[in-house]
């Protein structure tokens, strides 16, 4: 995921405005998987993600001259790329205006050892009955480690209303999960419990 380079990596931005070849293929090679990943869950269209990603890398290169310093690439990337598949999907007629009434499919799946299957299903079940939002800023908060105010800009929401969004999403995965029985409640529980402190981060 992005945020376990997140440091490691910012570093490179700069060497790559001043030109280095070497630190814009590593920012390519470190960043496009997840750009890729992200974009298709915001479209099934793969063609509409791999053409968007590429085509800001194009762009990165052609215009670093003019690009600011960032303080965070995974957010600036995500950013971007959300923008331009947006955009193309649109071109393209594809798009569905209604994106913010939450029509589109935004999928997300739990990411982690999933030894027990049957916790695994339920957690699964959990977060795609949850709505597109919320599924894509838990993504953001939980997969990609933006901060809310990143998550704001990005998603175009005041920072008040993404924390609610995302405090209503981990109960509504709760109480998902409590309704399948004890078992799976009492992971409900280690869940929110695990995640209800990020909430207090910026």
């Amino acid at each position: 995921m992005l945020n376990i380079v997140r440091e490691e990596y910012d570093h490179l931005w700069d060497q790559f405005l001043a030109g280095s070849v070497i630190a814009f293929e590593k920012i390519f090679d470190t960043y496009s998987p997840e750009l890729i990943k992200y974009g298709s869950k915001l479209t099934t269209d793969d063609g509409v993600v791999e053409d968007a990603v590429q085509e800001l890398f194009c762009e990165l290169w052609e215009k670093r001259s003019k690009i600011s310093r960032t303080t965070s690439i995974s957010y600036y990337l995500l950013t971007s790329v959300r923008r331009k598949i947006v955009r193309n999907l649109q071109k393209s007629r594809k798009f569905i205006a209604a994106y913010q009434m939450q029509d589109t499919c935004f999928t997300l799946e739990p990411e982690f050892d999933n030894s027990t299957d049957f916790i695994f299903n339920h957690l699964q079940d959990s977060i795609q009955n949850l709505s597109n939002h919320q599924r894509e800023i838990i993504y953001l908060r939980y997969y990609s480690n933006l901060s809310f105010d990143e998550i704001s800009r990005l998603m175009e929401l005041p920072k008040k209303s993404a924390y609610n969004l995302i405090f209503i999403a981990l109960q509504n995965i709760k109480k998902s999960l409590v309704s399948k029985g004890n078992i799976v409640s009492e992971l409900a529980s280690g869940i929110l419990g695990a995640l209800a402190p990020t909430l207090l981060c910026c």
